[in-house]
């Protein structure tokens, strides 16, 4: 990213200008062109319509080409991490979080991760997931998580963060906050923890391949997760005014496991590769195959990514994260009646996540008649044919199994869940108390709960759950690759299109800012 990087810059115009105000729109750098350009056209908007100066909140260097982009729209006011430029504010922050730091580090190293992860705060504002979140993500920290070095630099450096942020809102009097994630403990997650904390509105733009969507987040979202229907009244009322034929929910279904349509909510990928064997076993003739006995019921345990932000998705779990949740229930299952057989069955990116056969040498470790690790060329749409129900704590494939009338035990709060049309569980002792009655439950949908299911599950995965925004007429199909991709390639086109026709104070999701903010 050298030559036509450059010549993007050069030629680029300002919409960003200096206002004769000390309130402050604040744009969280997420390290990705794609979001930073979203970000700044949310940024113009507000700067234009509410006449706020803009800031940007970074990691990054103050040479680095990030810095350099959001230069070219017009923004010169930076907030670096570490920066000595003020040293006497900087002097204070850090001396500030060496004193939390010594005050909390015992009560933290003598406390379980339980109780870490649900009660460690800083002013009031819960960081204790987004701590462990990060730390699990590294070298597979999540099996038996040991208080080392690592996790408490992370722990210093996030309550030197909050700080930051704390000082940074007061004194230059943030209105907005423009985040790009939720997840983990950088500066965006914190941003909108705070952000909550005290009233100010924290907005993040979301692109969903041809259309797009302006998040506002809400507190529920950071509880029980921003797809979660049940506790977000504007998406409940999305749901309810949906008004669709079953047939149409059928072809919809048919469509997306054969993954003919681009989703909203599951990776695309996880389809493809779920659902790509040829192969189809009825139930006789895959017991016979993998089993060689018979049983009154066939269940599916279908584990999470073990490091991918276990609370991201909202940080009330029942379980410290997604390998204990592993664990622990396969621990319960060989427990459970010996009339039950249980397949598991790894994520299918378990490999993409740096996992590979960490489920199978865990199940290696003992041996039992009824677990059976699932054969790899059977597909989801196969599994639910066979399979009685699934056991799942927020995955998809709990509202597949609902959309072809087979209820669900649901663990935690899926974004389906609270409908009737799973079997929740609020606690491990309920969950557990579940698998252990298992071949005493009901898993049949009535026909009006199995089409609330296929409604639910075409909602989520075709409908925009936000406030929708129109597409950019410029750059819409260069966000992905600028967020992917830092080729030069990638700027080439952007600057050859730049030169003939982008006008970014004409860009159609520019102007809907203006009119929605």
């Amino acid at each position: 990213m050298i030559v036509n990087f450059i010549r993007f810059i050069n030629n680029n115009k300002k919409i960003i200008f200096k206002k004769k105000t000390n309130k402050n729109v604040l744009i969280v750098d997420r390290k990705k062109f794609g979001t930073a350009l979203y970000s700044i056209l949310i940024a113009s908007a507000l700067n234009k319509k509410k006449l706020l100066n803009v800031k940007v909140l970074t990691a990054q260097d103050s040479k680095s080409n990030y810095i350099k982009f959001y230069k070219s729209f017009g923004i010169n006011d930076f907030v670096y991490s570490f920066n000595f430029k003020n040293k006497f504010d900087e002097i204070n922050i850090i001396t500030q979080s060496l004193f939390y730091f010594v005050k909390f580090f015992f009560i933290i190293f003598f406390k379980s991760f339980d109780w870490f992860i649900e009660n460690f705060n800083l002013k009031g504002i819960k960081i204790g997931d987004l701590v462990y979140d990060t730390f699990i993500s590294n070298e597979h920290n999540f099996i038996k998580p040991k208080k080392n070095l690592f996790f408490f630099k992370i722990i210093f450096l996030t309550i030197y963060k909050v700080l930051k942020i704390l000082k940074l809102i007061k004194k230059d009097k943030v209105k907005y906050i423009i985040v790009g994630t939720a997840n983990y403990a950088n500066y965006d997650a914190l941003c909108i923890r705070v952000g909550l904390k005290f009233n100010i509105k924290i907005l993040e733009a979301g692109y969903f391949h041809n259309n797009n969507a302006l998040i506002e987040y809400k507190k529920n979202h950071i509880k029980y997760g921003l797809r979660h229907i049940f506790f977000d009244n504007k998406q409940k009322l999305k749901l309810n005014k949906l008004k669709i034929s079953e047939k149409k929910l059928d072809r919809f279904i048919k469509n997306r496991f054969s993954n003919k349509i681009k989703l909203y909510h599951t990776n695309n990928l996880d389809v493809k590769l779920a659902n790509k064997s040829k192969n189809f076993y009825s139930k006789e003739k895959f017991l016979s195959k993998f089993s060689n006995e018979n049983f009154d019921k066939i269940v599916i345990f279908a584990p999470h990514a073990f490091s991918d932000a276990p609370h991201g998705g909202g940080y009330e779990l029942h379980f410290r994260d997604f390998y204990e949740y592993f664990t622990e229930t396969i621990n319960q299952i060989k427990k459970s009646p010996n009339n039950v057989l249980w397949i598991i069955r790894p994520h299918p990116l378990s490999k993409k996540y740096g996992e590979k056969n960490i489920v199978e040498n865990y199940l290696k470790t003992f041996q039992n008649r009824n677990i059976i690790l699932c054969p790899k060329n059977i597909t989801t749409q196969n599994l639910i044919q066979i399979c009685d129900t699934v056991i799942t704590m927020k995955g998809t494939i709990g509202l597949e199994f609902a959309s072809s009338g087979k209820k669900p035990i649901t663990c935690g709060y899926p974004p389906y869940s609270n409908f009737g049309i799973t079997l929740n569980s609020y606690s491990k002792n309920d969950f557990f108390l579940k698998l252990k009655n298992i071949n005493k439950l009901n898993f049949k949908l009535t026909k009006r709960e199995k089409l609330l299911a296929k409604k639910i599950l075409f909602y989520m995965e075709t409908m925009i759950p936000y406030r929708e925004m129109k597409r950019s007429q410029f750059f819409q199909n260069f966000v992905l690759p600028l967020n992917s991709n830092e080729s030069d390639l990638n700027w080439r086109r952007l600057e050859n299109k730049f030169k003939s026709e982008i006008d970014f104070n004409r860009d159609k999701f520019y102007i809907d800012c203006l009119n929605k903010l």
